[in-house]
Order: C-alpha cells, then sequence, then structure tokens
C-alpha cells in the first residue's frame, strides 16, 4: 500500500507560504501537489485526479484548499494547517488584494476602505468566518459549504463547543498557530522528524498595512461580529496549541 498523503490546508494569510517552503524541500518535485485556485480552470478535481492515477507519486498536497479532499481519494490523508488571530488574518488579507495587482478582486478592494471590506455581501469566503470555512467546520457544523446561499450568518456560535474541539484534535495531525510560527515549525519537524530550520522562512508578507491598535471600536465591533466562530477557532486552537506544546 502507498504511503498516506500530508494535505496542508493552506488558509490564506496565516504564514503558509512560509510553511509551504518548508515543507516542500522534504518531498521531490513529483511528490507535490499544488492547487491554486486563482489559476484558470484549475479544479480540485485536478488534484483528485493526479493522486488517484495508479502511477502517482504524490505524497504532499499544498493549497487554498478546504478540508474533505480525502473523501475523494484512495489512499489516507493526514492534514495539518496554521490559524491566525482573526484580526491580523483580515486585515492581511485586504491590504494583500490591495498591494497585488493580479488578485482578481484588486481592482474593486483597492476603492474601497476595510470596514466595507468586511461589509461586503458578495465575499462571505473572505470575511464571514473564513478560517473556520477552510478547516471544513461549515460541513460539519453548520449548513452545507457547497451552497453559498447558507454561509453562517453574523454573529453565529456553535452548538457544540466539545465536538468542534474533537474535531479539531481528531481530524488535523498538527494545527500551527501563525502569532507561535518558530514554535509551530519547531513542533512541526519533532513531529515529523525532519530537521528544524536554522532560520525560519517569513514569505509572503503584506507591507504597508495599518495595525489592529488603528481600528476604530466599530471596527473591532465588526469584526466580532462577521468573525465570531473563527474567533472561538482561534481561542480553541491556542487552548490546544499550549496543552500540546506547552508554550506560553
Amino acid at each position: 500500500m502507498k504511503d498516506s498523503i500530508l494535505v496542508f490546508v493552506h488558509i490564506p494569510k496565516t504564514g503558509g507560504v512560509s510553511l509551504f517552503t518548508y515543507l516542500s524541500s522534504h518531498f521531490k518535485k513529483e511528490e507535490i501537489a499544488v492547487f491554486t485556485p486563482i489559476v484558470p480552470k484549475h479544479d480540485i478535481l485536478d488534484i483528485v485526479h493526479m493522486c488517484n492515477a495508479p502511477d502517482s507519486n504524490i505524497r504532499f498536497i499544498e493549497g487554498h484548499l478546504p478540508y474533505g479532499i480525502h473523501q475523494h481519494l484512495n489512499r489516507p490523508c493526514e492534514y495539518i494547517t496554521f490559524v491566525r488571530d482573526p484580526i491580523e488574518q483580515l486585515l492581511s488579507m485586504y491590504f494583500f488584494i490591495r498591494r497585488n495587482e493580479e488578485m482578481p478582486l484588486h481592482d474593486e478592494v483597492n476603492q474601497i476602505t476595510f470596514q466595507q471590506f468586511l461589509m461586503h455581501p458578495d465575499w462571505k469566503e473572505l470575511n464571514n468566518n473564513p478560517q473556520c470555512r477552510y478547516l471544513g467546520l461549515t460541513q460539519t457544523f453548520g449548513e452545507s459549504i457547497s451552497d453559498p446561499s447558507n454561509w453562517w450568518s453574523p454573529g453565529s456560535t456553535f452548538r457544540n463547543t466539545y465536538l468542534v474541539k474533537q474535531f479539531l484534535r481528531e481530524q488535523y495531525r498538527f494545527i500551527g498557530i501563525t502569532e507561535y510560527m518558530d514554535v509551530s515549525i519547531k513542533e512541526l519537524a519533532r513531529m515529523f522528524k525532519w530537521a528544524a530550520p536554522a532560520d525560519i522562512p517569513h514569505e509572503n508578507r503584506a507591507h504597508k498595512r495599518y495595525s489592529r491598535s488603528q481600528l476604530s471600536p466599530e471596527t473591532h465591533s465588526l469584526i466580532r461580529e462577521r468573525c465570531s466562530l473563527d474567533l472561538k477557532l482561534y481561542e480553541y486552537a491556542l487552548q490546544l496549541f499550549y496543552e500540546r506544546y506547552h508554550v506560553r
């Protein structure tokens, strides 16, 4: 039987590019499949077909793909991911899109404020609990992720926090924390018996952005409403991280 596949659920603006640089160094080029949603006609099914091919050598999948690809593969999967303080993740995403002209929403985002970005009704995958969506929590504890009309409404709460925590423990072999990048990568290296990098790479940073301290009370309130589930997710992920790695 072939080895299991390591799946890195790369939530945008959580330090994933830095982690991918490190992870990919442990695999051969032909063992890596990368999903890039901004590439025209690039579909997750392409990754599925690559992995399920009789002569497939794929051992590592990376990209902005949500939890769940294991349901379509003929080999077992192990999931890893990073989560980030939701306020920092949203700020980083907003300024990253503004700064990069190749991003599909660049022109629109470049013309609006951060608060308008948070309130835009058509960008719920970006401004309404985006981290929970990637980790599969909408599939398991909310409405269907496949139907855009069923996105969780702002201000939602988890119905059963115990089951959410259990899901994270059981479905993700590793959950790193962007705010603890150095410790996270060292613990990840220890888990897979890899050499820890001498220097932790930090790539794809969004420059020229203001900080959370510059946000108005109204904007903070809006984030708490729009991303109530991501805030809870981050709280749970921190608890799990402290518990597993004795970090404070």
